[in-house]
């Protein structure tokens, strides 16, 4: 009943706004969907020549359009949170002369609006707290309120102006109405807000702030754009020498020519001096300055890491012992497969001020543990460092000819490292340690020496000067003997009497012990024109 009464009275007002003469163009296709921003509100206006007005109503969007009336089925409120959030709800209303889409939308949110021929359409998206401070903090105009409908977009550009003590020029190309109602609003952010819904847009110059349509604005810039560069050919160049302390001047070459950057000008030119390590630039004043800037900013020293590893063979009682006395140790499952016999890698950390070195020391005078290898390296952060013990196996090999020639292998125990120091002061190490023996067999096909493998490759994050644990590299090893007494073990049918046979299962494992220490280097100091750095290991 009530949706009949409505179409009654709707026809019933087109009507009589007929007979008086006026003309009212009836909007029935509107159209309402979620997509990736947030909302997208679209009217087919029935009249290319009717306008639209937006104003802003605490968590409600007003849309105005003049001369112009909605169809009797819009003429409800709908519950849209389902499929259209930001907007819950949508409402339309006919008033004398005009129509008035509501749109009531959750939380923040910020909007856009386009035109293209009939269709006018809004794309509300919903802003998080993050991003709002972010807004906020870009506006610091005194409040202002502003509530009016249909009025002139000169006038409400004068009396912003007026309200903050600003000089403002408009530019003749600015018309047109607005309606707006803002409530406590910075005043520059309500600049924006207007010069945002009429495609219009700002320059400031000084104490002056220039508004004039996008393009108009645009075709400014452009021939500004074109002033500047006749300007810059017409200046004189500059020429620097500048010394390439800590980095690499053909790196820092590369980098200024560079297509996808414009450090140097249209007619810059840089070359290197290798002796020296010097730059050699070439280009206009203000230009140098900002390749100065950059180059201030690369040519530091890099951060470097000290590695210290121990390589240390233990038996399971060494091991046992060793775990009971790292009780804190929080051991874990990588699942890296390793060589025949190996068993799942397993990593873990040693806690603050333990006396590895001790420990180590008293299982190896028990004959329990043996260090093998206790390498050191120093590597600049993100670069790579490795260092090898052992030696290369000699073998010889046929060639397609039927001639012999020598070839090595290599059976060498080595650690490779390559740290990241992370913005917290962490270190990320790339590590890759090997530990390789020659074989008692040879290759039945080719008579080459066999060489057997343990390998580690892992990445770990641990704290500066924190000791990594690494292990799971599993060697066991089957030893049988026989005790005799001489010439009584050899007396027939009583001799087993006299003989003993031993079985001996031995299981040992590489364990690696890691320990980065980052070598922070001391602020420069500047003496009597000199310059001097000083390093200090943490």
């Amino acid at each position: 009943m009530v949706r009949y009464i409505l179409s009654g009275l709707f026809v019933l007002f087109v009507f009589l706004n007929t007979v008086f003469g006026q003309s009212i163009s009836v909007i029935d296709h509107i159209e309402l969907k979620k997509i990736e921003q947030g909302t997208r509100f679209q009217i087919t206006l029935p009249d290319p020549a009717l306008t639209c007005h937006l104003s802003k109503q605490d968590e409600q969007l007003v849309i105005t359009i003049p001369h112009a009336a909605i169809a009797a089925e819009w003429l409800k409120k709908m519950e849209v949170r389902s499929f259209a959030w930001p907007v819950t709800q949508l409402s339309g209303d006919n008033q004398p002369d005009q129509a008035q889409f509501i749109l009531t939308i959750d939380g923040h949110y910020r909007w856009h609006r386009s035109r293209q021929g009939h269709q006018v359409s809004w794309v509300i998206a919903p802003i998080n707290i993050k991003d709002l401070k972010a807004i906020q903090a870009r506006y610091h105009g005194k409040p202002i309120s502003l509530n009016f409908q249909n009025i002139s977009l000169r006038a409400v550009l004068q009396i912003l102006a007026k309200f903050a003590g600003v000089n403002l020029v408009v530019s003749d190309a600015v018309t047109g109405n607005i309606t707006l109602n803002l409530n406590k609003v910075p005043w520059d952010q309500a600049l924006d807000i207007i010069l945002t819904s009429k495609s219009l847009g700002k320059r400031e110059a000084g104490k002056v702030i220039y508004v004039a349509p996008l393009a108009d604005i645009a075709i400014q810039e452009r021939a500004a754009l074109v002033v500047q560069q006749q300007d810059a050919a017409l200046l004189p160049l500059d020429s620097a020498f500048i010394s390439v302390k800590y980095a690499n001047a053909n790196d820092l070459l590369a980098l200024l020519q560079s297509q996808n950057n414009s450090f140097l000008g249209a007619r810059g030119k840089v070359s290197v001096d290798k002796r020296t390590n010097t730059l050699l630039i070439q280009d206009t004043p203000q230009q140098m300055q900002q390749i100065k800037q950059l180059l201030q900013h690369l040519d530091v020293p890099v951060t470097q890491v000290l590695i210290e590893a121990r390589l240390v063979v233990m038996d399971q009682r060494a091991k046992q012992e060793l775990g009971v006395t790292l009780k804190n140790l929080k051991l874990g499952h990588t699942g890296l497969s390793n060589m025949d016999g190996a068993y799942d890698m397993s990593i873990g950390t040693l806690p603050t001020g333990f006396a590895l070195d001790l420990e180590l020391q008293a299982q190896e005078s028990e004959g329990q543990s043996k260090v093998i290898s206790s390498p050191h390296l120093t590597v600049a952060n993100n670069q790579q460092a490795m260092i090898e013990q052992g030696q290369d196996i000699p073998y010889q090999t046929s060639t397609s000819s039927g001639a012999t020639q020598v070839e090595y292998r290599k059976a060498v125990l080595g650690l490779s490292v390559s740290p990241q120091i992370t913005p917290d002061g962490k270190v990320l190490m790339h590590l890759d340690i090997s530990d390789d023996h020659v074989s008692n067999d040879k290759s039945t096909v080719s008579n080459t020496p066999l060489v057997d493998t343990s390998r580690i490759s892992t990445q770990v994050l641990v704290d500066n000067n924190q000791t990594i644990v690494l292990g799971g590299i599993v060697k066991e090893t089957h030893d049988k003997s026989e005790r005799r007494v001489p010439f009584l073990s050899k007396i027939p049918l009583l001799g087993f009497l006299f003989r003993n046979s031993v079985t001996e299962d031995n299981r040992t494992e590489l364990v690696i012990f890691v320990t980065p220490r980052i070598i922070e280097q001391k602020p420069v100091e500047h003496s009597a024109g000199l310059i001097t750095q000083k390093s200090s290991r943490l």
